[in-house]
């Protein structure tokens, strides 16, 4: 009855899921026909694994996404606003299973007010702040490596200088 297709532009300043509905939907009315009539939800794909999961639940908004690498099961849980959640399970599951084939992640749904209940939002909010604080830390060593004069690779100084200026920004950030 339903497929979900991730869809990707190469070129910036494509819109990809744009690109493949087509004008008034013309593009994708064509497969849809070709198809029996089978329903397709284009959604955008990315390369961060949390905004991936949560375009794949579309059409719901996603609030946040946990992602649980530990365990051999590969779980998503996923917090959606309170009146979101019957759009994300979808009907009969419907759209949490597709979107679970997509991604290949087992996908968890939760209610806000559930999440807050569990205590899920603040590891959420954990998982967030961790996650941009990496990526301000790889930022922050892509630029010294970056104003760093080739010959200073090898040297002790631009090693001392990196880890003062992370530690300075891990204080920061307690």
């Amino acid at each position: 009855n339903r497929s979900k297709v991730a869809v990707v532009a190469t070129a910036p300043g494509i819109d990809p899921v744009g690109s493949c509905v087509g004008m008034r939907g013309m593009r994708i009315q064509n497969i849809v026909t070709d198809l029996a009539g089978e329903k397709i939800d284009v959604v955008e794909w990315s390369n961060d694994l949390r905004t991936y999961i949560a375009n794949s639940l579309s059409p719901a908004k996603v609030q946040s996404v946990i992602l649980d690498e530990d365990n051999t099961i590969k779980t998503a849980m996923v917090i959606v606003p309170d009146r979101q959640l019957s759009l994300a399970i979808g009907k009969e599951g419907q759209n949490a299973r597709l979107a679970a084939k997509l991604t290949g992640w087992r996908i968890d749904i939760k209610s806000e007010s559930e999440a807050r209940e569990e205590g899920l939002d603040l590891v959420a909010a954990e998982q967030a702040q961790l996650a941009a604080s990496g990526q301000d830390l790889m930022a922050l060593a892509e630029r010294i490596l970056r104003n760093a004069p080739a010959t200073d690779f090898g040297s002790d100084d631009l090693l001392r200088q990196a880890a003062e200026t992370i530690q300075k920004q891990d204080a920061e950030l307690d």
